[in-house]
């Protein structure tokens, strides 16, 4: 994967095209834009029940990838699939890299690849522990 690419995952026809340059060859575990899009919504509402405010989200990485499913071991050659690199900034998210991997059997569509300090988790955690289970402040 190279790590020299900048871009908004906003701007959707871009993403499309490097999706596509990575994609050139591939028939099977394909990703789309719209993939992308999906598992940024679904990390933003994780990171929301964690309790990270915008501000402790930046620097957030996340690897979204194509497939997550189970091989057999008698599957007969390598599974790869297409995976891409996301960064959360203070605008939102950025494509930093993309191409092809191995399948890694992953539970989700979407991993955390580099996790904000232990003081920041702390600090959220103890927000959502304000907060209560149905979402109104404890008393």
């Amino acid at each position: 994967m190279a790590k020299t690419i900048n871009i908004p995952v906003t701007d959707t026809t871009v993403v499309k095209v490097i999706l596509d340059l990575t994609q050139a060859r591939c028939r099977s575990r394909l990703m789309s834009a719209e993939d992308i899009l999906t598992a940024c919504r679904e990390a933003e509402r994780a990171f929301d029940g964690l309790g990270l405010t915008q501000k402790d989200r930046i620097g957030i990485q996340i690897e979204v990838s194509s497939s997550e499913r189970h091989f057999p071991a008698s599957y007969r050659g390598i599974p790869r699939a297409t995976f891409a690199c996301l960064r959360r900034t203070r605008d939102g998210w950025r494509l930093t890299a993309a191409g092809r991997g191995i399948n890694r059997n992953m539970k989700s569509s979407w991993l955390t690849t580099h996790f904000p300090s232990d003081a920041t988790l702390a600090r959220a955690g103890a927000r959502v522990l304000r907060r209560g289970t149905n979402g109104r402040a404890r008393l």
